[in-house]
């Protein structure tokens, strides 16, 4: 992505818009969105395969911490580690989100180089299925049918 100035055209003196949601709009999205879609979330997130020898934190809390990295756009690894280290209202506030306590990243990364790629197809594919199942998508059919888009980038 790089700084600001990828973003700003100095010709044109023309700043980016930027839209800022609210953290507190997105943990209250996300909350509402687990509880009437996945109430079993964390349940689901447990049966994912964990051959690790050494399990300080489960399997469900490490991708709870790899969704939770990726739904806050955070920038690495690292900018959570220091948010957690510095911050005991992150990590409560993790808790609170999640129910589940948020594990060192590198500890994430760990478990991701060793997790089967089809592991995590099983789980979209079963909360998609939900998601189907709860006619979330219906108002979008087209002739009977659902629509799929697949982006290769």
């Amino acid at each position: 992505m790089g700084n600001k100035h990828n973003y700003s055209s100095k010709e044109n003196n023309v700043e980016p818009q930027v839209d800022v949601i609210d953290g507190s709009v997105i943990a209250y999205e996300l909350r509402k969105t687990i509880h009437s879609f996945f109430p079993d979330f964390q349940n689901n997130l447990m049966q994912v395969a964990d051959d690790r020898q050494r399990k300080e934190y489960g399997c469900n809390e490490l991708l709870s911490a790899a969704i939770a990295m990726f739904i806050f756009k955070a920038q690495s690894r690292n900018a959570v580690n220091n948010d957690s280290r510095h911050s005991r209202e992150f990590k409560s506030n993790f808790k609170k989100l999640l129910n589940v306590d948020l594990p060192h990243l590198d500890t994430v990364h760990d478990y991701f180089k060793i997790l089967p790629p089809v592991q995590l197809e099983k789980l979209k594919t079963d909360m998609i299925s939900r998601l189907i199942e709860k006619k979330v998508f219906y108002k979008y059919k087209i002739f009977g049918h659902y629509m799929i888009t697949v982006d290769g980038t």
